[in-house]
């Protein structure tokens, strides 16, 4: 496999039998692309988690600067782009 390093992993017997259930179903091929499976969403998930805490950084600093629009402004910007009316209580 080019690209690729192998590494060994121990499981209990239990993550074991789940793995091997897993395999049985036809899920994964293999333990290895189990596992694999599973670490790259985890990679995802961290890359989307550093993702979500820059944004935040920046609606935070935002905040802090002052530069803020209310929820009324941001509703009524949106309905602007959408060509939509506001709508009389």
């Amino acid at each position: 496999m080019a690209g690729k390093t192998e590494i060994a992993v121990q499981v209990d017997p239990q993550m074991e039998e789940f793995i091997l259930q897993e395999m049985k179903r036809g899920s994964f091929p293999s333990a290895s692309a189990y596992v694999e499976a599973l670490l790259h969403e985890r990679f995802e998930d961290e890359a989307a988690l550093q993702t979500l805490e820059q944004e935040l950084g920046r609606g935070l600093a935002d905040i802090e600067a002052g530069s803020v629009t209310s929820a009324e402004e941001a509703f009524d910007s949106v309905r602007a782009e959408l060509g939509l009316k506001r709508r009389r209580a």
